[in-house]
């Protein structure tokens, strides 16, 4: 029955995405979970997003700041719950995460300027439930939801004392730093980052992959990571070592349960050959060494014995 298949796909989709059931039932069309965004800007922040918390730390020119790096966050999260104007991160850490993430400025001594953090982004509200943050340039909103129960002057002293430990206490201390988190609109050198942001070939699907980042983080311990395409029509190239096979992470992403809207996945060509995950004209390379064809091999090796 259409009404009891719906239950079990959101249950499902429960299962996967994590978090408290009530923001799950409050994001739904029927028994179907809304897990996309149709506000382009919340789109062109999510894909950024994806990108800064999924590339290798020598890769991103913001991922600068001593101590942990941009690909470290996702262990202090908990669930992500997408909703239709902002993304919701459950983590134990919200101060420590924010202040990873909130633009620091250096200037070097020949006037050469360098970013910590992503430019643009704004503390909105910070109060005992966690801590709001805008994009200025997409509009896009984040909102670290604190699992402990905090006072909202524990909250702001936290987030006071994390941002003040990366200004002062941190190698690069002998260069100029400010932190633009403040500033109520964009500074000139946040400007000129736009095209980091900018709307492109891509953007919704990796919008879409950032609402369902957890079932990379975790099943493959945290290990996915952001490359360089192969095909000059790619948006991005994911890889990873262990946890889910490419076959299963394509079957999940055209699911009922977590499917992408109009999401297509198509196998590699050859066992050395990445996957696609194609929506309309935007695709991804899904790239994991020998998985799809272990997963085959495992299958046809099922199917032998159940004939003999």
């Amino acid at each position: 029955m259409p009404h009891t298949r719906g239950k079990a796909d959101f249950q499902k989709c429960v299962e996967l995405i994590g978090g408290p059931k009530h923001l799950h039932h409050a994001a739904r069309a029927g028994w179907r979970r809304v897990l996309d965004t149709s506000i382009r800007g919340q789109q062109r922040f999510q894909a950024l997003l994806f990108q800064c918390l999924n590339a290798p730390r020598d890769e991103h020119p913001w991922d600068t700041m001593s101590g942990r790096s941009f690909r470290d966050l996702p262990h202090y999260f908990g669930w992500i719950s997408p909703k239709r104007d902002r993304l919701i991160i459950c983590t134990n850490a919200a101060a420590k995460i924010a202040s990873l993430l909130l633009p620091v400025c250096w200037t070097h001594p020949d006037g050469d300027i360098e970013f910590s953090g992503i430019p643009g982004l704004r503390v909105e509200k910070c109060d005992e439930r966690g801590i709001v943050m805008k994009h200025l340039s997409t509009g896009g909103i984040l909102e670290l939801c604190e699992s402990r129960r905090l006072d909202k002057w524990s909250s702001r002293f936290g987030l006071n004392r994390e941002v003040e430990h990366h200004l002062h206490g941190n190698v690069r201390r002998k260069f100029c730093a400010a932190s633009t988190y403040r500033d109520e609109g964009l500074t000139e050198h946040e400007e000129a980052m736009a095209d980091y942001w900018a709307d492109r070939p891509g953007t919704f699907l990796l919008s879409a992959l950032m609402a369902r980042n957890l079932i990379f983080w975790r099943h493959n311990n945290h290990k996915m990571t952001v490359r360089t395409p192969r095909r000059n029509r790619s948006a991005v190239r994911l890889t990873w070592l262990n946890g889910y096979s490419v076959d299963k992470i394509g079957d999940l992403l055209t699911s009922p349960a977590i499917g992408i809207r109009g999401a297509v996945f198509e196998p590699g060509r050859s066992d050395f050959l990445p996957a696609l995950l194609r929506v309309d004209d935007d695709q991804v390379e899904l790239d994991a060494p020998f998985a799809g064809h272990l997963t085959r091999l495992r299958r046809r090796d099922r199917e032998i014995k159940g004939k003999s």
